[in-house]
């Protein structure tokens, strides 16, 4: 589920809360508008981030959490369909990596006539004061992710929780889905109660719309499963099995993917659990996979 990835989030920081980090992927200058990353031609291609820097071109920023040995192809291919959509000679390519391992993608692209080559920041290599000194509410939520952040966790929280509105309820649900990629998220829990932030998935909007647009897809995947099966047995009682088994299914499935992305790939007994897990239990765990620490923390011990 798209909402759910680390990426999203910082994508988001970086655009709706207005990081400073723009202006060091930037190189120092100054960044203008945001604009839409589809730069779909023949097949469909839909870039992180792109900005206007002016005279000086285009911004392009890609969010990567995990090394992905092909990124420099895909850089050269958003570049130069970026720069053909909005008429640029120049093109700045920044690799944003936010992931748990270090990066180890390579840079430069050499197919004989066709050249690329892209910058490649991680994240960690920016210590968190520097966002900590902003005052941004979006840099609050990139300290956690940046060079000793974690350790500074809770004068995170302590300033998140000085925020009002809007800004609170995201910042929150930022950090508590950031937590998951630092491994954090029992701790971000104790320093919320500390401070007296309550986390409450139905009273924050963004929380909600995360839970709720995730398993409205599994529950549409699974009902057009369920649907093809039954049509195919051609029986209405097929039918409405298929359908009940496929909405199953579908929510089982949109879980596991979900429990694989916080906590790791599953293993042989969180699968089988999955499999045989009844629309109750699978609605039970989905409440507490935002703010669980452990995997046995959401399905149980094994």
């Amino acid at each position: 589920m798209k909402l759910l990835q680390y990426e999203v989030v910082v994508r988001d920081a970086l655009t709706r809360g207005g990081s400073s980090l723009l202006g060091l992927l930037a190189g120092g200058g100054k960044v203008g508008k945001a604009l839409d990353g589809n730069v779909a031609m023949v097949d469909s291609r839909v870039a992180d981030l792109f900005f206007e820097l002016g005279r000086r071109g285009l911004l392009h920023i890609e969010i990567q959490s995990g090394n992905h040995r092909r990124m420099a192809h895909r850089m050269v291919v958003y570049g130069v369909l970026g720069a053909l959509k909005y008429r640029k000679d120049r093109v700045w390519q920044v690799v944003l990596y936010i992931g748990r391992r270090r990066p180890s993608m390579p840079r430069d692209l050499d197919l004989g006539a066709i050249k690329g080559s892209f910058t490649l920041v991680d994240i960690r290599d920016i210590e968190a004061g520097a966002f900590l000194s902003s005052g941004n509410p979006a840099d609050l939520v990139l300290a956690l992710l940046a060079g000793g952040g974690t350790g500074k966790l809770r004068e995170i929280v302590t300033r998140v929780a000085t925020l009002d509105g809007e800004d609170r309820s995201r910042a929150v649900a930022q950090l508590i889905v950031l937590a998951g990629l630092r491994g954090v998220s029992e701790s971000l829990k104790m320093e919320f109660e500390e401070v007296g932030v309550r986390i409450s998935i139905d009273d924050n909007v963004i929380l909600r719309e995360i839970r709720d647009t995730g398993f409205a897809t599994g529950k549409a995947e699974g009902k057009a499963q369920g649907l093809a099966e039954g049509k195919a047995e051609g029986k209405a009682e097929g039918k409405a099995e298929g359908k009940a088994q496929g909405l199953a299914e579908g929510e089982a499935k949109l879980l596991g993917r979900l429990l694989s992305r916080k906590f790791g790939e599953l293993p042989q007994w969180a699968r089988q659990r999955l499999g045989k897990a009844t629309p109750d239990q699978i609605d039970r765990w989905s409440t507490g996979i935002l703010t669980a620490s452990t995997l046995e923390g959401v399905i149980g011990r094994r």
